[in-house]
């Protein structure tokens, strides 16, 4: 009888391994799905190098992947203002293909939702992953890299620097798993200004709005005090947030083809823990001006007028941020 017996714990034990191994595994094929862990090395990128300037201006713009009329309007917007204003590339911000992400490095719908409406827009494109594009071959968006000359993920989470200005892409689907990385870079940064970009909001007062209180409460104590700017998609409109104490602008561009203009009475506004500074819950796209001294912003609305702006100023003794002068067109609806 106790042989029986310890032969049953044995088996209980054995199947209880198998099925923790199997459930590892699901874990770990999840997170790999979700682009969680980073290639071994970044995908050779020449236009990763180091650009040495003494300015740098690109435009930031998430939730794009509709391939509809006002994806193209708005691509077209974009060309406005580059031609304008200058513009040396623009952050994609995540929900690159809607609503499912791409198949293959093949697949019809970069031509559709990225080469296609942005063929005008001669600079290149530095990419985010959003939750619609996990759903689908995350590896696909990375090595298109080698496919279009426009085209920029050599990883899931990568860095790169351009004038002024050090800039670290998010894989923000993964939450706290990217975050060792990210500050390991932040605290190497010898850069004047610290820009972080990524799809999901750390703080938002649109229809998804602020993450669980915990993950704001991390990122502000270990990540935060590095970084000058972090720009994110994932709610449907254009938004300026600050948060008291902290030294970090939060700027919300997903309303590069998705919007809120349906919604009449403006219930999709969640309270969030930022203070607001301007909100709009049409398409449009946000531009950005970086120098040695301070950072220009400007929204812009789907037919390329500037719709509010503001600029950052930095202690040139200190190194911290210590100034910001804001002012909001009156003519213009927000809501």
């Amino acid at each position: 009888m106790l042989f029986k017996w310890n032969k049953l714990k044995l088996l209980t034990a054995g199947l209880v391994a198998c099925l923790l191994v199997v459930i590892g595994f699901k874990v770990i094929q999840k997170i790999d799905q979700k682009g969680c862990i980073n290639l071994v090395d970044d995908l050779e990128n020449s236009t990763l190098d180091i650009k040495t300037s003494e300015r740098v201006r690109y435009i930031a713009i998430g939730d794009t992947g509709t391939n509809d009329e006002i994806q193209h309007a708005i691509a077209k917007s974009i060309k406005k203002v580059c031609d304008q204003k200058g513009c040396d590339f623009v952050l994609l911000l995540g929900d690159n293909f809607y609503e499912n992400g791409v198949l293959s490095v093949d697949d019809p719908l970069f031509n559709d939702m990225f080469l296609d409406p942005y063929e005008l827009v001669d600079v290149p494109f530095f990419a985010v992953l959003g939750n619609h594009d996990v759903r689908g071959n995350t590896a696909a968006q990375a090595y298109f890299t080698l496919k279009a000359t426009n085209w920029n993920m050599p990883n899931y989470s990568y860095n790169f620097t351009w004038g002024p200005a050090s800039f670290f892409a998010l894989n923000t689907n993964c939450f706290f798993l990217q975050w060792s990385d990210l500050l390991q870079k932040l605290e190497k940064s010898n850069s004047k200004w610290n820009i972080v970009f990524g799809h999901h909001t750390l703080y938002s007062s649109g229809a998804h709005g602020d993450p669980a209180g915990i993950v704001q409460t991390a990122w502000n104590q270990y990540v935060g005090s590095f970084i000058d700017f972090y720009y994110s998609g994932h709610d449907h409109h254009l938004e300026h947030l600050t948060v008291k104490g902290e030294k970090t602008e939060y700027l919300v561009s997903g309303a590069g083809g998705k919007n809120y203009s349906y919604n009449q009475d403006d219930s999709f506004k969640k309270a969030s823990n930022g203070e607001s500074q301007f909100v709009y819950k049409h398409n449009g796209f946000v531009w950005t001006d970086i120098t040695q001294d301070q950072i220009e912003v400007s929204y812009f609305d789907i037919d390329g007028k500037k719709i509010y702006s503001f600029i950052k100023t930095k202690d040139k003794s200190l190194g911290i941020n210590n100034l910001i002068i804001s002012f909001q067109f009156v003519n213009v609806t927000i809501y």
